[in-house]
């Protein structure tokens, strides 16, 4: 019978079962982290509309945010009684659709637009906005964080144009 020779690393030897595990999901974390960076936009040329497969990939794992409740939506373009049932607003140049704080960490408001508009919200727990012009039909889906927010839509080509929300 040939002897089994057992090879020890010496640092790994003396660590608990917990440590060893907490190293390994370390070591994992890192890989990701290397793998995302390295998969990203290359030159500064980011695409935004076609993520990374990674990127993507995490979105399904995690999954979206909740939709903003549409109790919490008003503004200046949305009706006294609220939303119509196929969500449907008019806007005669400009709307600012104010979304309710919460205690929810982070609320996806969608608005798909029927005409083309450009959309300002703010970034989440951040102080700052980013603006996103939309064509006939695009849609896009605003987070919102615990702090609520001020969603602006602005008409690009015409004095009215609308949008459905939610």
């Amino acid at each position: 019978m040939t002897p089994v020779v057992r090879m020890r690393i010496p640092v790994w030897s003396r660590l608990t079962r917990t440590q060893r595990v907490l190293a390994v999901v370390v070591g994992v974390v890192v890989v990701l982290f290397v793998v995302a960076a390295g998969s990203g936009g290359r030159g500064g040329d980011v695409n935004l509309t076609s993520p990374p497969w990674f990127v993507t990939w995490l979105d399904r794992l995690v999954g979206s945010p909740p939709a903003v409740d549409r109790a919490d939506l008003s503004g200046s373009c949305v009706p006294v009684d609220g939303l119509p049932p196929n969500g449907q607003v008019a806007i005669s140049g400009s709307c600012t659709l104010d979304v309710a704080a919460r205690d929810a960490n982070l609320r996806g408001l969608r608005i798909t637009a029927t005409d083309p508009v450009s959309v300002r919200a703010p970034v989440p727990h951040a102080d700052q906005t980013a603006t996103k012009d939309l064509t006939a039909g695009d849609a896009l889906t605003v987070s919102i964080d615990s702090r609520g927010a001020e969603v602006t839509v602005t008409c690009r080509s015409a004095a009215t144009c609308s949008v459905r929300v939610g």
